[in-house]
């Protein structure tokens, strides 16, 4: 009995803090809400070279070559709608010339060697209980006679790459 009447009494509690939450904002808050007020408030905290940035990046060659194309990953509010966004992500990036090589293997006896810039991300995403996240898209997108390979897996060492799965993008697709 005891515990069935301070049960009531927070919940009594909690909900007269959410009334009064909600009246002095002026709305419901959603998990949107959230992450743009965080996406505001690390604009201030963070200084310009640390800032999260959108995880959006053209592929290419090398810096003397036109982009192939551009890959994302994107998110979708709960419910499909509105428009895919991307997300937005802290990144660590090292040169190509401080990393050695990493090997992808192709079959039991063959193997492909590949260097290039490492970037690592990181995101933190935002949801409420009683609530869908939001969706979250890999999104691969290739220029018109322009092709990609793309790769998705684990970094199993610092020289070796686990794919798990892998996609030819060109001529424009999706």
């Amino acid at each position: 009995e005891v515990c069935g009447q301070w049960a009531e009494a927070v919940d009594y509690i909690e909900g007269m803090l959410r009334k009064q939450l909600i009246a002095a904002i002026g709305k419901e808050v959603k998990p949107c809400d959230f992450a743009e007020y965080m996406q505001f408030h690390n604009r201030k905290l963070f200084a310009e070279t640390y800032a999260p940035a959108p995880f959006c990046f053209t592929v290419r060659r090398s810096e003397l070559h036109s982009p192939e194309g551009t890959l994302s990953i994107e998110e979708t509010a709960s419910g499909g709608a509105g428009v895919a966004t991307p997300i937005t992500t802290i990144v660590a990036h090292s040169d190509s010339a401080s990393a050695a090589p990493m090997q992808l293997p192709l079959s039991a006896s063959t193997s492909l060697s590949f260097a290039g810039d490492r970037h690592l991300h990181a995101v933190l995403l935002h949801s409420f209980s009683g609530q869908q996240p939001a969706q979250l898209s890999l999104v691969a997108r290739a220029r018109q006679f322009s092709s990609m390979l793309v790769v998705v897996g684990k970094i199993a060492s610092a020289t070796s790459f686990d794919p798990t799965y892998a996609a030819i993008v060109q001529n424009k697709d999706e």
